[in-house]
């Protein structure tokens, strides 16, 4: 991960901008909401992983089209008819729908996908091991099964080429080397979850009255940014309970794009952008600091 100034506010910060974003990202159907959802979250990915990101869209970009496309086949709603295909109408409301649901699944991904990378295992083990030790524990190893489960691959990959197993050869040989591969991968993930299991509970985990430590202090930063995130979120309520953020798919669409809408637009653009403002803040900081020197 890239140097990210917001990873090192407090965790219950991070956690509140990610229930906030993730929330919005699902429930706010305004156009232009949407657009500015999606280019933050992949911003800030962008900010965390750098070109690791753009691998993502070799299957996101596929996955989100078939959406549309789905969509625009199954449903005919809408009074604008674009085409008729064997019979059937397909319309611009019904493919601007689809097309809605593809940015919105493709942004929530996108905020998840940033959220493994700030959330680790000992903030979620801090915010909610007092709470439900056993299932934060468990939610705790899934985050970080998926990225250690590929670099457990690369390892078996390289052990079995240092053997001279060969990739190349028919495919029932490629697929009994996969399944040996996985075999090994799978009871080698298992024999690890069951090691830090019997860890844990050797050390007392999750037992009444154990205290554990931590190295996390709200500061007067992190006050700030949940003042922030609580105005910001706030005036996204009152902005939907108003009507500034309605949008409509059927039967035609329309929206509200008053001064307010837009305004309430920005509010959000500037809370799921929390982050990407504090790092522009430091490195600023940092080159006046430079230059000063």
């Amino acid at each position: 991960m890239r140097r990210d100034a917001f990873s090192h506010y407090h965790p219950i910060v991070n956690m509140l901008y990610f229930v906030l974003v993730i929330g919005a990202g699902m429930a706010l159907r305004h156009g232009v909401c949407q657009v500015l959802g999606l280019v933050l979250a992949f911003s800030y990915c962008i900010a965390l992983e750098g070109s690791k990101v753009w691998k993502m869209l070799r299957w996101l970009v596929p996955l989100c089209l078939c959406s549309t496309l789905i969509n625009m086949f199954v449903s005919h709603e809408g009074v604008t008819v674009l085409f008729t295909l064997w019979g059937a109408d397909i319309t611009m409301e019904s493919t601007l729908y689809g097309l809605s649901s593809a940015v919105m699944l493709m942004t929530v991904i996108l905020w998840f996908r940033a959220f493994s990378v700030v959330i680790t295992t000992d903030k979620f083990l801090y915010l909610f091991g007092r709470i439900v030790p056993a299932l934060s524990l468990v939610v705790s190893m899934t985050l970080r099964f998926v990225p250690l489960f590929g670099r457990r691959l690369q390892q078996v990959r390289e052990a079995q080429r240092t053997l001279g197993y060969r990739e190349e050869g028919t495919v029932r040989e490629r697929i009994a080397r996969g399944a040996a591969m996985l075999s090994v991968l799978v009871t080698w993930s298992l024999e690890k979850a069951i090691d830090t299991g019997d860890a844990m509970k050797s050390r007392g985990y999750g037992l009444q009255g154990r205290t554990t430590f931590d190295c996390y202090t709200f500061e007067g930063r992190d006050v700030a940014a949940t003042v922030f995130l609580a105005l910001c979120a706030a005036m996204l309520i009152a902005g939907g309970a108003t009507g500034q953020l309605y949008w409509q798919y059927y039967p035609y669409v329309t929206g509200t794009l008053s001064a307010w809408s837009v305004a309430t637009c920005v509010i959000y653009a500037l809370g799921c952008g929390l982050p990407l403002l504090i790092k522009w803040k430091e490195e600023a900081q940092w080159r006046s600091l430079t230059f000063d020197n």
